[in-house]
């Protein structure tokens, strides 16, 4: 229901939830959830190795194609885990409130 709600607010083609690995928890999207999940952690990876740039690990990455289709990728943790939430969006719109609630509904429900 959290994704579905996210998805709706948000007019986001796609909400996924995935751990670190890249294995689909959750979704909300009609099509290529396990891929969208996969390219997620992959993001997620990649950020973590911004370090070699003398940078903190980052806990957010966007890729945009050339038809202005945005892929969101924000990485969390809740219940000692370590989760990624990414969102697919037509164009860029607004997100990181919307995504920040998400990411902490999930919180709250591994810590019920």
């Amino acid at each position: 229901m959290i994704l579905q709600d996210l998805a709706a607010r948000g007019q986001f083609e796609a909400a996924v939830l995935s751990d670190a690995d890249g294995y689909l928890l959750a979704s909300a999207s009609q099509e290529g959830a396990e891929t969208q999940a996969a390219l997620a952690a992959m993001l997620r990876n990649a950020a973590t190795r911004v370090g070699s740039l003398s940078m903190a690990p980052a806990d957010e990455v966007t890729v945009r194609d050339e038809r202005g289709r945005c892929l969101v990728s924000r990485s969390f943790h809740a219940d000692g885990r370590l989760f990624v939430l990414a969102v697919l969006m037509r164009h860029r719109k607004p997100y990181r409130r919307l995504t920040a609630q998400a990411i902490e509904a999930i919180r709250q429900f591994y810590r019920s």
